[in-house]
């Protein structure tokens, strides 16, 4: 996990008071997680008033909060705050959502990569909780 997402759950911790374990493995599905959440983490370099998901992250992440009783929250960091999004709550809502297909890095943390199609849910800022950046 990159130093940027260390820093965003160590702020959720300070500013609402949940406090996450971050995942040690490299490969792992999701980004951290407590005895009530599995969490997935994005940091953002410009602000939208969207935010992208891949359906088969959305998918796993549900599909692995269910089978250890917990939730799945995605939290996106951007210029204008903090989205948390409860996927688990709001899943219904989020499978009537159009389908899009966006052409995107394989690999984020890759220089040069190629680009392929990625199917997205297209979350409206209004789905997640906002958190302000300012503490």
């Amino acid at each position: 996990m990159k130093s940027r997402e260390i820093k965003l759950i160590r702020f959720l911790k300070d500013k609402i008071g949940i406090n996450f374990t971050i995942c040690e493995d490299e490969f792992s599905p999701y980004d951290a997680y407590n005895k009530d959440y599995i969490v997935e983490i994005k940091i953002r370099e410009n602000s939208y008033k969207t935010k992208a998901i891949e359906l088969s992250k959305c998918y796993n992440l549900i599909q692995i909060a269910e089978l250890h009783s917990k939730k799945a929250i995605y939290v996106v960091g951007d210029l204008n705050g903090v989205y948390v999004f409860n996927l688990t709550d709001k899943i219904k809502d989020i499978l009537k959502m159009k389908i899009e297909v966006i052409k995107m890095p394989f690999r984020t943390e890759l220089n040069n990569n190629i680009k392929i199609n990625k199917y997205v849910y297209m979350l409206p800022n209004k789905m997640s909780k906002k958190i302000s950046l300012n503490l």
